[in-house]
């Protein structure tokens, strides 16, 4: 049930499950009253284009109309005004971060700004919900780069986790989490990764590492390790991310990604090009059929795995990846960078 999902105070658990839900269509598992119609249609579909191709597609609008939903629903409870202010607080910041995550960041921050505001003038800014909406501005401030701006967000949060007597809670570890983001953007890598493995103290001792609260803390601070160089421990953060996720059913989703993508990169660092590709491809996977795979990192990613398919022999996976690479680079404007990939491409083709 989708407002079920919205009101949830599971975490991120209950909207990750939906999302990941909805990426997971299959056409050739679909269901006609007519076994012939059934036959027809995948017939078409192969000769046409292909199943993965109409399985993103499918996915991709059904998770865009989630989006819509959401927001459509929220917005409908805020202008009536008669929703209890926990529950719509909830609500604001479940679609909030939903809408950043998919990089709508104007739309996130209009949901959050109406629920900021109602939560103060119903005075219930000062509780664990309201340190959530706060919290959730000040991931999308620092999506846009604006970190002084998140710190500021994230130091409100905190001070009221600190005045309610909620420093030991699920919501004050991911307000730590994202301190240390913060901190990792602006080069403070060592005073970051030490924020990360305190808000991983947190989930221990609150028995919330087993969530998708907590599978994105580890993510994080793998992330950093990395970074740092601690590539074991980097690792070893980013497998439990993983398994948390795929124990939760919401590997399939835009933070599932960036922790195959991470574990990669990790694996291509130690010199395991063949264990790195697979993740990768994983990780690219998602972010196609989500939609997400759109940015100049992205092409990156795609040119770079195209490198590493190259150099293991596998020239179709290598030319594919430099084709989606140029493809988005093209939509970017960049057409010098995506001209250089698809001669990349032809190189692979030709040799």
């Amino acid at each position: 049930n989708l407002s079920d999902a919205l009101m949830s105070s599971d975490g991120e658990n209950a909207l990750s499950s939906v999302w990941g839900t909805l990426a997971g269509v299959d056409v050739e598992k679909c269901q006609a009253s007519v076994e012939s119609d059934r036959q027809n249609i995948l017939a078409s579909i192969r000769e046409s284009s292909s199943y993965s191709a109409v399985n993103s597609a499918v996915a991709k609008y059904l998770q865009q109309w989630f989006l819509d939903t959401s927001r459509s629903e929220v917005c409908t409870l805020i202008e009536k005004g008669d929703a209890e202010p926990a529950h719509l607080s909830r609500m604001c910041c479940r679609v909030g971060d939903l809408l950043r995550k998919s990089a709508k960041f104007e739309l996130a921050m209009e949901v959050l700004t109406s629920g900021q505001q109602l939560a103060e003038k119903q005075g219930v800014l000062e509780t664990a919900d309201g340190a959530q909406i706060l919290m959730t501005i000040g991931n999308v401030q620092r999506n846009q780069r604006s970190f002084d701006a998140a710190m500021a967000s994230y130091r409100k949060a905190q001070h009221i986790h600190t005045v309610t007597g909620t420093l030991q809670s699920l919501g004050h570890a991911a307000v730590l989490r994202n301190i240390a983001s913060v901190l990792e953007s602006t080069d403070q890598l060592g005073e970051a990764i030490e924020t990360y493995l305190e808000a991983l103290e947190v989930h221990k001792k609150t028995d919330t590492m087993q969530t998708a609260d907590g599978a994105s803390t580890l993510r994080d601070t793998g992330s950093a390790r990395m970074k740092s160089g601690d590539l074991p421990g980097a690792i070893a953060e980013l497998n439990q991310a993983r398994l948390v996720r795929e124990q939760l059913g919401i590997l399939e989703t835009p933070d599932g990604a960036l922790v195959l993508l991470d574990l990669g990169r990790c694996l291509q660092q130690q010199g395991d090009l063949e264990a790195a590709c697979p993740r990768i491809k994983e990780g690219v996977a998602i972010r196609r059929k989500a939609g997400t795979l759109v940015s100049a990192d992205d092409a990156k990613t795609l040119s770079t795995l195209g490198g590493w398919l190259k150099e293991l022999g596998d020239k179709p996976g290598a030319a594919e990846a430099y084709g989606e690479a140029a493809e988005v680079l093209d939509k970017l404007g960049d057409h010098a960078a995506a001209e250089e990939a698809r001669r990349a491409k032809e190189e692979v083709i030709g040799n």
